[in-house]
Parts: structure tokens; sequence; C-alpha cells
């Protein structure tokens, strides 16, 4: 029996959105960790 991996589908985020992250992360607000938790989003 071969098992198949299901994965889910890729999240698009809007630039606006991937702007406002990118800027908390810039000035210090908020860790790389602390920002993927925030937002409930994954990191390479």
């Amino acid at each position: 029996m071969k098992l198949t991996k299901i994965s889910s589908p890729v999240q698009k985020y809007s630039e606006a959105f991937k702007r406002q992250v990118v800027s908390e992360y810039e000035r210090g607000l908020y860790t790389k960790s602390q920002l993927q938790t925030r937002y409930n989003i994954r990191g390479n």
C-alpha cells in the first residue's frame, strides 16, 4: 500500500499584508517567530 501526502492549499497573501508584516519586522516590533504566531503564517 502506497501512502500519499495530502497537502493543504497554498495560501496567497496580498501585497499590502506582506508589506505590513515586513514593516513590523524591520521596525523591530516583533521577531520572526512572533509574527508567525501573530498572523498564523508559516515561514522558511
